[in-house]
């Protein structure tokens, strides 16, 4: 994906000199310049997946199974059935039904990793392939015979040494598939639920190659790529949208976060969150918003006249069940999703906000040559991106 680098570097000239000229960093904008930071490090260092992508790769040729293990919560489940990701990902206990060879993915930040490097071991012990993906200790080289590092600092908090981890799932993902392609197959990665709606001949993709690890003859065809080619430009697409997200929706934003400080007290924001990763993550609940997990049909009553919902969502737009409860219930919204085309809702009319998460609809970055779908998804990460943005807003509010 094209970056505008003129933008980009503009953006980057204009906080270099505010730093030089002694000017106070708010919050807000040193996540952001740590969260692009972090992505610009990665894409120098991609040529660090190489040799893990070709050990899982050769691992997969092999007909071995790819877990993601640990305690990660968040990360597993972002990492499973997802649109753009491998169809062959899986989860369960190494005991049952594994094999020697089988492959097995831990992620860890400072807090996890002596767990997790013990987990490591137990599993080496039986004869599995495992990478330990996470920050480089404080003490020095990392436990794990294989592992890919984060690239984020040993002292971070666990959700940015997640946002490395995130960033290292993707493109060693990508890598993996590049891997196998240069030898002549085409691992199955899964489409959005939502594609076929844009694109019926799309319909049934899913369940035609499900439980598949690789496509047949005749089937769709990846053709193959260089290292690092994959990981660049999945990188590029993440940069770009943390660029437009910057651009165009940090004001608002940082009015939604302003909103969450102002309420919190008397009559928190109500957050609701359509992720597979995101419930896992939350470190502001019980002070900047409740998370609601019911229904629609009771989301007038949790909100009340005076509420406020902080909708956290996907690729396809407004929820028009969700807007319904939110207009019964007199209450405002901010809608944090990637805008549905056709879909013209008058957010002004009502006091709401839309914030636009600026990737494509269906959930998927990277067009790689030859195959019919894109893959690697950008949603985790860009729901990741905002809330955090939306954190340190209420927060900085409210010290102000």
């Amino acid at each position: 994906m094209h970056i505008r680098r003129r933008e980009w570097i503009k953006t980057v000239f204009a906080a270099t000199w505010l730093r030089a000229l002694g000017a106070a960093t708010t919050p807000v904008e040193a996540y952001l310049q740590r969260a692009r930071k972090l992505v610009e490090q990665h894409r120098r260092n991609v040529g660090r997946l190489q040799a893990p992508a070709e050990l899982v790769a050769e691992a997969l040729l092999a007909g071995r199974a790819l877990d993601l293990g640990g305690g990660d919560v968040g990360w597993i489940s972002e990492g499973l059935g997802r649109s753009g990701g491998l169809m062959v990902t899986g989860h369960h206990s190494p005991t049952a039904s594994a094999h020697a060879g089988d492959v097995e993915w831990l992620s860890y930040c400072a807090r996890t990793y002596d767990l997790e490097l013990k987990k490591a071991a137990e599993l080496e012990s039986k004869k599995f392939l495992v990478l330990g993906s996470g920050p480089l200790p404080a003490g020095g080289a990392p436990g794990f015979q294989h592992w890919t590092d984060s690239l984020t600092p040993w002292n971070a908090d666990a959700n940015f040494a997640l946002l490395g981890n995130l960033l290292s799932l993707w493109t060693l993902t990508g890598e993996v598939a590049a891997a196998t392609a240069r030898r002549g197959r085409t691992l199955v990665f899964w489409q959005s639920m939502f594609y076929p709606t844009l694109h019926p001949e799309f319909q049934g993709r899913n369940e035609r190659y499900r439980g598949h690890t690789f496509h047949e003859k005749g089937e769709p065809h990846m053709d193959p790529v260089q290292p690092g080619v994959a990981a660049r430009a999945y990188l590029d697409s993440i940069a770009a949208m943390f660029h437009d997200i910057q651009a165009q929706e940090l004001d608002k934003i940082v009015s939604v976060g302003k909103e969450m400080a102002r309420r919190s007290a008397s009559h928190p924001a109500t957050l609701l969150i359509v992720s597979h990763m995101m419930h896992n993550e939350l470190w502001g609940e019980g002070k900047w918003f409740k998370e609601y997990k019911g229904d629609n049909e009771h989301l007038p009553a949790a909100l009340g006249p005076d509420g406020y919902l902080v909708y956290l969502g996907y690729y396809d737009g407004v929820p028009p069940e969700t807007w319904d409860a939110v207009r019964r219930a007199k209450a405002r919204a901010a809608w944090i999703v990637v805008p549905l085309a056709g879909q013209n809702l008058n957010f002004e009319q009502y006091g709401d906000v839309m914030i636009n998460q600026h990737y494509e609809p269906g959930d998927a970055a990277i067009a790689m040559p030859g195959y019919d779908i894109r893959i690697l998804p950008p949603s985790g990460i860009a729901q990741l991106f905002v809330y955090e943005l939306l954190m340190r807003a209420a927060g900085a509010s409210a010290i102000g």
